[in-house]
Order: C-alpha cells, then sequence, then structure tokens
C-alpha cells in the first residue's frame, strides 16, 4: 500500500491554517496504515515533502493562500522534518518505503504560486508548494543525512535497533475478530431507482475506518472503504440494487484506539 505525506502533527497547523477540513489530514494517513497493518500488508510513503516551506529562502506560508513569513533552519526542522522522521520510526513495523521529493517547486511553471495567490486562483493553479531541497540549507541537509544514517534504514547503523542494520520486526498481527452483539446496527436506505446506500454506525465507539464488501445476486465481489456521513451520524456507501435483485454485504471495521478489525456477519438485502 501506498500514500502521500505532505503534513504531521507538528507543521498542520501552519500548513492548514487559513483552511478547514472535514477529516484532520493526519488522522487520513495514520488510517492508511492501520488499514495496511491489520492485513499485514506493508506500506511506502511514496511521495513527502514539506509543502510552504522553502529550505533556500527559509519562509514558511500557509499552502492555501501564499503568505510566507520568515523562519530559521531551526524552526523548520522541527515545524516538518522532525515529524516526518518520528513518524516514520513510530510506525516502522509497516512504513517499508519512504520517498523524499528533493526539488525546488517554486522553479517549476506548474506548481508556482504568487504571493498573496489563492490555491486554484489565478497564479496559484495548485496551491503553495515552496523549496524542498534540502542542500539548499546546510542545517536542513546535514539532519537530513543524519536521519538516513539510523539503523531503522537498510544500510543504516545509528540508533537502538539491536546493534544491526535491520529494521525493526513487524509485531504479530491479531487476527480479525468477531464484535460483540449490539456492537453497531447496519442496513440499506432504498433510493430511486435502485440507487440505495449502504450504512454502518457504531453504537458505543468511533471507528479508525470501515470497510464494505459486497456481491450483486453472487457476482463478483466489490470492496469500498465508507465515507463517514457527519450528518447522519453514520458511514456510508452508495450502492445501486435493481428491482428483483439480491446483494450480499458484510463490515470489516476497526473502533478508534484499537489496533486489530472487526468482522461482521454476512447480510442480504434484495432490491
Amino acid at each position: 500500500m501506498a500514500l502521500s505525506d505532505f503534513y504531521n502533527a507538528g507543521s498542520l497547523a501552519g500548513q492548514w491554517g487559513c483552511s478547514s477540513y472535514d477529516v484532520n489530514p493526519v488522522t487520513l494517513q495514520n488510517r492508511v496504515l492501520d488499514f495496511a497493518r491489520a492485513r499485514s500488508k506493508p506500506v511506502m510513503i511514496a511521495e513527502a515533502s514539506p509543502q510552504g516551506y522553502s529550505t533556500s529562502a527559509l519562509t514558511k506560508s500557509r499552502i492555501m493562500k501564499k503568505s510566507p513569513q520568515p523562519t530559521t533552519a531551526t524552526a523548520l526542522w522541527n515545524d516538518w522534518y522532525s515529524g516526518y522522521w518520528s513518524w516514520i520510526e513510530q510506525n516502522a513495523d509497516v512504513i517499508r518505503v519512504a520517498a523524499y521529493i528533493n526539488t525546488d517547486w517554486d522553479s517549476q511553471t506548474g506548481w508556482q504560486c504568487a504571493d498573496g495567490a489563492s490555491a486554484s486562483g489565478p497564479g496559484c493553479s495548485n496551491g503553495y508548494w515552496g523549496d524542498a531541497r534540502i542542500q539548499a540549507n546546510a542545517t536542513v541537509r546535514d539532519n537530513f543525512l543524519t536521519e538516513l544514517r539510523k539503523c531503522v534504514f537498510v544500510g543504516g547503523t545509528t540508533g537502538a535497533c539491536g546493534g544491526g542494520t535491520t529494521p525493526p520486526t513487524a509485531p504479530p498481527t491479531t487476527p480479525p475478530t468477531t464484535p460483540p452483539a449490539g456492537a453497531f446496527t447496519q442496513g440499506v436506505t432504498t433510493g430511486q431507482a435502485g440507487h440505495d446506500t449502504l450504512w454502518f454506525t457504531p453504537n458505543a465507539s468511533t471507528c479508525t475506518f470501515v470497510a464494505v464488501h459486497y456481491t450483486l445476486d453472487g457476482g463478483g465481489q466489490l470492496n469500498y472503504m465508507m465515507t463517514f456521513n457527519a450528518t447522519t451520524g453514520r458511514w456510508e456507501q452508495p450502492v445501486t440494487v435493481p428491482a428483483g435483485h439480491t446483494l450480499a454485504y458484510w463490515f470489516d471495521y476497526q473502533p478508534t484506539g484499537q489496533t486489530y478489525q472487526n468482522t461482521t456477519a454476512h447480510y442480504s438485502f434484495t432490491g
């Protein structure tokens, strides 16, 4: 599995300071890790970059509206880089590859953003990115190389990794379990012309994720990560069940704070 990492707990407030979001982006990143961990799947950070920061100019800005403010190399490191490396180490049981985009975004036409411009507006089509080159600042470069020399990475020799270059061993994976009775409610809300909605509501907790698996008339299985609808207070997935056809479905879900998933019984619905 793979994901992007442009924000972390230390940088989020500054990067998204002028915008709102439905779900904390860091929560979404961790949700991917939890999903992979529950299935014993390795994860690659396929792309990462300190969006909104400039290592060459030593500035930082909100990403949705460019407004660069002066910063220091140490502050820049503490804001973004420190969180990036600690997140990798804390999740070394599942993160197996980490990629970093070492580029000057400001030098590329498609990623440029004028001072004061807002994301998706004139002169700032992709939001503000900045300059992510580690070699543009000696402090950032040296700290970056120090992190790469840690034994959590292949070939690294420093740090507490059991005296070798082998990354930490993944802990045993707890298999899915059957949820207790009354842990949730579920169902299918019918719509017009067979356009229905599968839904799932945990009764005594929130969830890190809910996945639904279903077949129509015994056909091929489809699998979807459900979306939480704050208005209805439940996890939902649109589905089309024509009249007279039968949907068979079940759920995997992970209560918040739990490190393993629950698998429900199978249910059916006839349109």
